[in-house]
């Protein structure tokens, strides 16, 4: 990995536009949007800003090229939500842990310690007045302001949840956190995977030291070392089965009965088939009731507050049915991928791999 200098902070990463006096000055108000989602806040950089233009070149340039431990899955190229998942599928006791408020509550003083050493010891202006690391941290924390809606973070510098190189930058700052826990794990026969601010721990059904106070202080101890914390609300510990974010893992009774559900792998829940299913049986009565789909299924309704125009029944019934067809490409996006990922890691049940492949095939009847 090649020392960022001056020369290259200034050719490759940072645009003209973006110097002032020579140097990187903090992300202006001006270019940042705020929105909040439930409970979060989630921000944005307005394209054509400088400063979105500058994360791109440093994840291309920097953040890219440095290596991860293999644990962390989140945000790698090549690598999805069931890479996550997978290590685990043969495991029977689970353990899921969330880390709290992650990306606004990592630590800059840390970040600067952590990244400090890609960067040249010098400074980017001729007047010495920005050392390269100090512009590096400018062009990815942002100060949040008073007239910002988060009064959790106002007066803060955070590493915004939404900006491009966020997810990067979180990556290589929790590597060293990766490569202690996984170490850790080692010990007691623990799987550990970390995808973001979600950490799954699993073990054979022999080894139950995962579910004790023991285990569960360890991590926290490795956690709090980078100023962390775990999100108590969320904890998740789970014999023989765990359902996580519409995605399942299990592992099969040790019963001799013959039970069609008695399954080992990784598949998607019964509550989002199910969405599919009923959709997919209201496409056998004619006409069609897109209606009854958007509305009744998946509990969605038209906002007349998005629109500048008043909502007639014939609008409202031509948008919910672009609604229904987008679903239905989602899905069969998603059941594609769950078919392609088990050619290559077996990890799905054959039971389930045929229901999808079914699926797949009633909706390409439907979008024809």
């Amino acid at each position: 990995m090649h020392i960022i200098d001056k020369n290259l902070f200034k050719t490759e990463i940072a645009p003209k536009d973006l110097l002032e006096e020579d140097v990187i000055p903090s992300i202006p108000y001006s270019s940042v949007l705020e929105k909040k989602i439930k409970k979060r806040y989630i921000y944005s950089l307005k394209n054509k800003s400088p400063a979105l233009l500058a994360q791109r070149n440093l994840i291309e340039v920097l953040l890219r090229r440095i290596d991860l431990n293999d644990s962390a899955v989140g945000f790698r190229k090549g690598a999805c939500y069931l890479n996550f998942l997978e290590p685990h599928s043969n495991n029977y006791h689970f353990l899921r842990f969330d880390i709290k408020n992650f990306f606004h509550s990592i630590d800059e003083k840390l970040l600067r310690d952590c990244f400090s050493s890609y960067f040249k010891d010098e400074c980017i202006d001729p007047g010495n007045k920005q050392k390269l690391i100090s512009s590096f941290l400018n062009l990815i924390l942002f100060h949040v302001g008073s007239s910002f809606g988060n009064d959790d973070d106002k007066g803060k510098r955070i590493l915004p949840v939404g900006f491009p190189a966020s997810p990067f930058v979180s990556n290589i700052f929790l590597r060293k956190i990766d490569i202690i826990i996984q170490r850790t794990c080692a010990l007691y026969n623990i799987t550990y995977t970390r995808y973001a601010d979600d950490m799954l721990f699993s073990s054979s059904r022999a080894d139950k030291y995962i579910h004790s106070d023991s285990f569960e202080h360890e991590i926290k101890v490795i956690l709090s070392s980078h100023k962390l914390k775990i999100n108590e609300k969320k904890v998740v510990k789970a014999k023989h089965r765990i359902s996580l974010n519409g995605y399942v893992i299990q592992s099969s009774s040790l019963t001799n009965r013959k039970n069609v559900n008695d399954i080992s792998g990784v598949f998607i829940s019964n509550k989002k088939i199910i969405k599919l299913k009923k959709t997919i049986h209201e496409f056998n009565k004619k006409p069609v009731d897109y209606t009854k789909i958007m509305e009744g299924v998946f509990r969605e309704k038209i906002k007349p507050d998005n629109f500048t125009f008043p909502i007639t029944r014939a609008f409202k019934q031509k948008f919910y049915k672009t609604q229904v067809r987008n679903k239905l490409c989602g899905y069969r996006a998603y059941l594609i991928s769950f078919v392609k990922f088990n050619l290559r890691y077996d990890c799905i049940p054959d039971g389930k791999i045929e229901s999808y492949s079914k699926l797949i095939d009633e909706i390409d009847v439907i979008i024809k």
